[in-house]
């Protein structure tokens, strides 16, 4: 069974996440020590770093694309189920006056 979109975005999202912390504690980790080779350790860590933050905001910025389309989703579902219901006593009433409104202007 495929994974839904919403779903996956949040898979994405939380592996993002993951990805970014662990980036962050091994920056920080490295950060801390001073042998010479660890300086080529922590330019790879603040690059993964980087990365992670990236791969983060684009995924966060494709989640609200996701929530912002189904939001249009569901309004357009709530216009056809609006469209597709069988006229109130209201509506009828509204639609009557604006035919005697137009006919009166007419004469």
């Amino acid at each position: 069974m495929p994974i839904s979109a919403p779903r996956q975005e949040s898979l994405n999202l939380q592996t993002a996440t993951i990805e970014y912390q662990q980036a962050k504690a091994n920056y920080e980790t490295l950060s801390h020590t001073s042998a010479a080779d660890t300086k080529s350790k922590i330019a790879s860590a603040e690059a993964t770093l980087a990365r992670a933050r990236y791969n983060l905001a684009k995924l966060k910025l494709a989640a609200n694309d996701v929530a912002s389309a189904k939001a249009g989703l569901d309004q357009a579902k709530a216009n056809l189920a609006k469209l597709s219901a069988p006229a109130t006593s209201t509506d009828l009433q509204i639609q009557q006056a604006a035919v005697a409104q137009a006919e009166s202007a007419l004469e």
